[in-house]
C-alpha cells in the first residue's frame, strides 16, 4: 500500500526478515536487502512513509544520506561478486563502524503528515486538523463524519437532513474548477477533517468571495447546504468559506450579515418578492423531473413560474432562490432561460 514499494520488493523483505530477524539499523536493512531488487525508489518511500521512524532515525537525516548508502552497499556487492573480498578476509575483517549521521533538524509535524498521506494515503502521525480542532469547535462546526452517518442507512433518525445548512470545517485536499455551459465558474473542492471526508460544490458568486481559500492543504471554515442526489455520498453547497487560522464568530458574522441598503429616516420599505422564472420550449417531463429535483434541495417559500414557449402556459412553485439553484438551472437550461425578477 506504500507508494512506489512494489510487491517484489516486500516479499523480498519479509523473506529477509524470516531468515535473518529483524532490521536493527538503517545501514544494515540496505545490506541484507542488496540484490533484492533494492534501489532508490523503494527505500525513499518507506523513508518519507515512516517505516523506519521505530529505529529512532529522523527521516530528513535518512533522506540526506540515503544515496551515500546505497552506493556504499552497492560498490561492496559488486567487490563480493568480483572475488575482492573472499570469504576469510570478510571472517577476520572487523565489523565497519556504523555511519556517522548528519544532526538534522526533522521535518515540521505537517510535511511529516504530508508526507504520509502522499505515500500512503493516511495521516499516521497525526492529523492537519489537531491544530484547528478548538477553532472549529468553538465556530460550531460539525463532523464531517457524523454528516455521513446521517446519510448511511445506520441511523433510525438521521441527525442531519438534505436542505439542511450546517458549518463544516477542514483541510482542503483537491480541489478542481471547470467552466459551466454558461460562462461561469464552478469548482469541486474535497474537504477533510479527522472524522473523515466529503466533497464540496462552490459555483461563481461563491468562488468570487472565497476561491482564493479553497486551495489544496487549505485549512477553512465553511457553511453551505447539504445535496444528497442520485445515491451519492452527500454533497454540500457551499455559501461561504473563510481560513480558519485566527477565524472568530464575530467575523464568520460579519461575512454572513447581508449588507444594509440606505433608505429615508422613518419609511419602512416593504420587502421585495423575487420570482425564479425558468424558460422551457415545451412541456417534458423529463426536464420537469430534473427541475423536481433539483428543488428537493432548495426547499421555501419562494415563487418559481416555468413557461412553456409553445403554448404559452405557466406552471407555478415554490422553492428558495439560492445562487447554487440559479447556478444549476443555468447550466441545464441555459443562463437565457433562468432568471430572477
Amino acid at each position: 500500500a506504500v507508494k512506489g514499494v512494489g510487491r517484489g520488493f516486500v516479499t523480498e523483505l519479509m523473506a529477509q526478515r524470516a531468515e535473518d530477524g529483524p532490521f536493527t539499523t538503517f545501514e544494515e536493512f540496505c545490506r541484507r536487502m542488496y540484490g533484492r531488487e533494492l534501489n532508490r525508489r523503494p527505500v525513499e518511500s518507506l523513508i518519507r512513509a515512516g517505516a523506519f521512524d521505530s529505529l529512532g532515525y529522523r527521516r530528513r537525516v535518512l533522506i540526506s544520506v540515503l544515496d551515500l548508502v546505497l552506493d556504499e552497499v552497492n560498490q561492496t556487492g559488486r567487490s563480493n561478486v568480483v572475488g575482492q573480498m573472499d570469504m576469510f578476509s570478510m571472517a577476520d575483517a572487523d565489523p565497519e563502524p556504523p555511519m556517522e549521521l548528519p544532526d538534522l533538524e526533522e521535518f515540521s509535524p505537517q510535511e511529516l503528515m504530508a508526507m504520509e498521506k502522499e505515500y500512503t494515503g493516511l495521516y499516521l502521525t497525526g492529523h492537519p486538523m489537531d491544530d484547528y480542532r478548538k477553532d472549529a469547535q468553538g465556530l460550531g462546526a460539525v463532523a464531517i463524519g457524523a454528516i455521513l452517518d446521517a446519510f448511511s442507512g445506520h441511523e433510525e433518525e438521521p441527525s442531519f437532513q438534505d436542505g439542511q445548512t450546517v458549518s463544516v470545517a477542514g483541510i482542503v485536499q483537491a480541489a478542481r474548477t471547470r467552466t459551466t455551459k454558461n460562462n461561469t465558474l464552478m469548482s469541486y473542492v474535497t474537504l477533510e477533517d479527522d472524522t473523515g471526508s466529503m466533497e464540496l460544490l462552490a459555483f461563481q458568486r461563491t468562488l468570487d468571495q472565497a476561491g482564493e481559500y479553497l486551495t489544496e492543504n487549505s485549512a477553512i471554515y465553511c457553511t453551505g447546504r447539504i445535496s444528497v442526489r442520485d445515491e451519492k455520498e452527500p454533497q454540500l453547497m457551499l455559501d461561504l468559506a473563510l481560513p480558519l487560522r485566527g477565524l472568530t464568530p464575530e467575523k464568520v458574522a460579519q461575512y454572513r450579515r447581508p449588507a444594509r441598503r440606505e433608505r429615508e429616516p422613518g419609511r419602512e420599505e416593504p420587502p421585495q418578492r423575487r420570482t425564479l422564472w425558468v424558460k422551457l420550449p415545451a412541456r417534458e417531463e423529463q426536464a420537469l423531473h430534473r427541475i423536481e429535483l433539483v428543488l428537493t434541495m432548495f426547499p421555501g417559500t419562494d415563487p418559481m413560474v416555468i413557461y412553456f414557449a409553445d403554448t404559452k402556459k405557466r406552471l407555478g412553485a415554490r422553492c428558495l432562490i439560492h445562487p447554487a439553484l440559479v447556478e444549476d438551472l443555468q447550466e441545464r437550461f441555459g443562463a437565457e432561460n433562468v432568471i430572477v425578477k
